[in-house]
């Protein structure tokens, strides 16, 4: 597991995801009795450093300070508030719907009761780990049986568009949670002993799944028509068989073999 320290250059715009301080006092107008930010943000990015694409550039995270409106931190350098305490939350999408939308993890870190005084204020806000979860699904192992063709694993979940992982697309992002069930379905076409085809599927679930949790949904078959689903899940790098389902290719049916 990695942990990242990132500070918010605002006035840079292309601040590193693994900068460690900030050396420049970014901010003046300090005589107009006003507070400034200088944000810094922490996160443990143990997920999403297995993730495909990368973390989104640390200024376009959000940050909203009290009951003012929310804002992209790029954006920070501009704004002054009044002395006080706020609550500071920050996150590197506008919500976790929006990142769930890119397919992506979610990161939120809030500071409750924090003061900021007249000048430049220093503030750090950890995010701690992604608050969704993802499934990944490994169908590399269907390629080379000739009778199977057309592999995909269907994912889906409550208010959230099902989405088609295959060998070339194989992450999905979703909600964790008590009740968030997420449903897949693995669906293919065989070619039987007289070359004609039939359209199969066998379905499973994942009920509760935890944040910052990777579940893995894998699919074998073996030379006598046997397809076993097997679902892990990797949270701080082990892995625990949760659940494995085995069904006829040709038919489809689950086997308790």
């Amino acid at each position: 597991m990695k942990n990242y320290l990132m500070t918010i250059a605002a006035v840079v715009a292309t601040a590193s995801f693994t900068s460690c301080s900030n050396e420049v006092d970014m901010f003046e107008g300090i005589s107009s009795g006003k507070a400034t930010i200088d944000l810094n943000i922490t996160n443990d990015n143990s997920m999403n450093t297995r993730a495909v694409g990368d973390v989104p550039d640390p200024s376009n995270w959000y940050i909203t300070v009290g009951t003012n409106a929310q804002i992209q931190v790029s954006d920070l350098s501009s704004q002054k508030y009044n002395a006080g305490t706020y609550n500071i939350t920050v996150s590197n999408y506008a919500s976790e719907a929006a990142a769930i939308a890119a397919n992506d993890a979610y990161y939120e870190g809030t500071n409750e009761n924090e003061e900021l005084k007249k000048g430049s204020n220093s503030v750090t806000v950890a995010c701690g780990t992604a608050k969704n979860c993802r499934v990944k699904a490994d169908l590399t192992n269907l390629v080379g049986f000739n009778q199977i063709a057309d592999a995909k694993l269907t994912v889906s979940q409550a208010s959230v568009s099902a989405r088609e992982l295959t060998t070339a697309n194989t992450t999905g992002y979703f909600y964790a949670g008590t009740g968030k069930t997420i449903s897949y379905t693995l669906s293919y076409t065989y070619t039987k002993a007289d070359n004609s085809t039939v359209d199969k599927s066998a379905s499973g679930s994942i009920s509760n799944p935890s944040a910052a949790t990777e579940y893995q949904v894998k699919v074998v078959t073996n030379s006598n028509g046997t397809i076993t689903l097997t679902v892990t899940y990797d949270t701080e790098f082990t892995t625990v068989t949760a659940e494995t389902i085995t069904i006829d290719a040709a038919t489809g049916e689950k086997s308790s073999n």
